[in-house]
């Protein structure tokens, strides 16, 4: 029950954290001098943790989710439906540009905010830098 609700805790700080972020996009989010909305992320330890929660995966990589096929000359890619928390499909690389296309962009597998991307790995970088292989 307890670890259920520090999840359930770093669910919540990183969700306030994401929506707080002023940050415009694809600037580079600095977590050592990122003031307030940061403020409680930059503890190593609630970083591993919140790397370590379990992540969901909506398929296996035998077939894509996007369009059901089997894998070709490549592997399936990782696609992150979300960041906060974690859920991943498998999906063809042209799967992929196909759910990203500015035009037509298919938003059942874009389930995250702006930004969102970009303060996920900057958190595991900055992880893996003072931390190691995560």
């Amino acid at each position: 029950m307890k670890r259920k609700k520090r999840e359930e805790n770093l669910r919540k700080l990183v969700e306030n954290t994401v929506n707080r972020s002023k940050e415009p996009r694809y600037t580079k989010i600095d977590l050592k001098n990122t003031k307030n909305d940061l403020k409680k992320l930059r503890s190593n330890s609630t970083l591993k943790e919140l790397f370590n929660l379990p992540v969901e995966y909506l398929n296996n990589d035998e077939s894509c989710i996007v369009c059901k096929g089997e894998p070709e000359d490549f592997a399936l890619i990782k696609h992150h439906v979300s960041y906060f928390p974690q859920v991943i499909a498998y999906v063809h690389y042209d799967c992929h540009n196909k759910i990203h296309d500015p035009d037509n962009p298919i938003s059942t597998f874009i389930q995250f905010k702006e930004g969102d991307s970009r303060l996920f790995y900057e958190m595991k970088q900055h992880l893996y830098k003072t931390v190691g292989v995560l």
